[in-house]
């Protein structure tokens, strides 16, 4: 496109430093898996919380976003304020997610297991709300940014370049919690427990600060923010649920996600009691912790070399195509995970990841862009902006299939015939763990895959429907 062609269209490109503002929420919005990956090693093995109890402890935020999502999404949507819909709650959710995960890593370590177990209740609650209250408006305002069919590819491409940091940062956590608590002077509690604490610090200052960039330098457009007209909340969630191609990628979300997280813990412990079972307990959790590092670090490479090829084929092939064939590598990558997890050669599950971390980041930057294709339509059938509910319905599905897996989670990991805080397992239940490890999530995202595969719009049904949209706000 000429540059002419672009001045004469400004309202449609979103500036670098907006999109730079906006997608480094990205970053928070994947830190959140932090918790997931620490709870089992920090609760369970390190202070002996049994795993079925913190599998059940992370479903149960999960099942209050069920009210908090909805909630939040049209709360947001129907806001007036001088700073907009979104950006109010952009700023004290981000702010209140960074303070609560510092102090989830906090307790007495002198209390009893249901007085720990409390606390992580507690703590998990009170970061999910606040998560939630950043989390929806966050991504409303990223549906947004742009009219452009087009544009919004490169939107969220931006957001997963950052979430990619994320990736970075998320699988050396554990190393350095053991690190930093080598040394420390209270008997009987493992390394990480202690080490945690100053790491939690760290990552909820990093969550914090690139949670409110958005709402110090995004806007949204002065339509959508003050004369869109208010809807009630059940004629809101009436129609978003009605819209059944738009819960169909939902459904593959849930699924997808749920895959995934129901075996996410099961990684560390395989490497723990199978990769490295000859080894020592605690040398076995630092050499497990460490190749769970750079099996991160070199996935996000390869998922930022991935990011502006994911664009690149959206905008030639189409969304639709692209996410088949994200879920395509998804697949092959989890089927293979049986032989590249062996105390042979540790470091050849540090290649898998060149194959499996580029699907997952693929899912997460075309699945937005067409959700806001999705609002379009909805606009244009109702005459109302809700990229709020909709955000909030999307989050809460999603919420709704890893509520279900986390509480799985821990409950696989004892069906399997792991024995919490025991320094060896049976070959039985290292065997089990494997199979669960890699077959789940290949059936899940299978599974989801036949609704994406059903999804009936093309980019020129959403070039139409844009088209038809501009026609009515100039009638207008």
């Amino acid at each position: 496109m000429k540059s002419s062609d672009k001045a004469n269209r400004p309202s449609h490109y979103v500036s670098l430093p907006k999109k730079i503002a906006w997608g480094l929420g990205g970053l928070t919005n994947d830190m959140v898996n932090a918790l997931m990956l620490l709870a089992m090693p920090i609760f369970s093995l390190g202070l002996g919380v049994k795993a079925t109890w913190i599998g059940i402890a992370l479903a149960l935020p999960r099942v209050w976003d069920a009210i908090a999502d909805p909630l939040m999404g049209h709360i947001s949507d129907n806001t007036r304020s001088r700073w907009g819909r979104r950006r109010p709650y952009i700023l004290l959710g981000g702010i209140g997610v960074g303070l609560t995960f510092a102090l989830l890593w906090m307790p007495n370590t002198s209390w009893s297991e249901a007085g720990l177990l409390a606390w992580f209740i507690a703590m998990s609650l009170l970061f999910f709300t606040f998560f939630t209250m950043w989390n929806i408006p966050w991504m409303a305002l990223g549906l947004d940014l742009t009219p452009d069919v087009q544009e919004r590819n490169s939107v969220q491409a931006t957001r997963s370049m950052f979430a990619t940091g994320a990736a970075f940062i998320i699988p050396w956590i554990m190393p350095l919690a053991i690190y930093l608590g080598k040394g420390h002077e209270v008997a009987g509690v493992a390394d990480e427990v202690i080490g945690v604490r100053t790491v939690g610090i760290i990552v909820g200052v990093i969550m914090t600060l690139t949670a409110i960039m958005s709402a110090f330098f995004c806007k949204e457009s002065h339509t959508t923010a003050k004369a869109a007209p208010k809807i009630s909340f059940l004629k809101s969630a009436k129609y978003t649920f009605k819209n059944k191609h738009f819960i169909g990628l939902c459904v593959f979300t849930a699924l997808f996600c749920g895959g995934v997280v129901m075996v996410g813990g099961m990684g560390y412990y395989i490497n723990v009691f199978f990769v490295y079972g000859d080894l020592p307990i605690q040398e076995a959790k630092q050499a497990a912790s460490e190749i769970m590092g750079w099996g991160g670090t070199v996935g996000a490479v390869a998922s930022l070399v991935a990011v502006p090829i994911i664009s690149w084929f959206a905008s030639r092939f189409g969304k639709k195509q692209t996410l088949i064939g994200g879920i395509v590598l998804i697949v092959i990558g989890q089927l293979i995970k049986w032989f590249f997890f062996v105390p042979q050669n540790p470091f050849l599950q540090v290649w898998l990841s060149i194959l499996i971390y580029p699907g997952l980041i693929l899912v997460w930057t075309i699945l937005p862009s067409m959700y806001a294709d999705i609002c379009d339509r909805d606009d244009l059938e109702t005459g109302t902006r809700r990229e709020g509910m909709y955000s909030a319905t999307s989050a809460w599905l999603l919420k709704v299939g890893v509520t279900i897996a986390m509480a799985a989670s821990g409950w696989l990991i004892n069906v399997a015939g792991i024995v919490d805080s025991a320094d060896v397992q049976t070959p039985e239940a290292v065997f089990n763990m494997r199979l669960l490890f890699t077959l789940l999530p290949s059936i899940f995202t299978l599974v989801g895959g036949f609704f994406v595969f059903r999804y009936p719009f093309t980019e020129k049904d959403a070039e139409r429907v844009k088209e038809q949209l501009a026609e009515r706000h100039e009638t207008a």
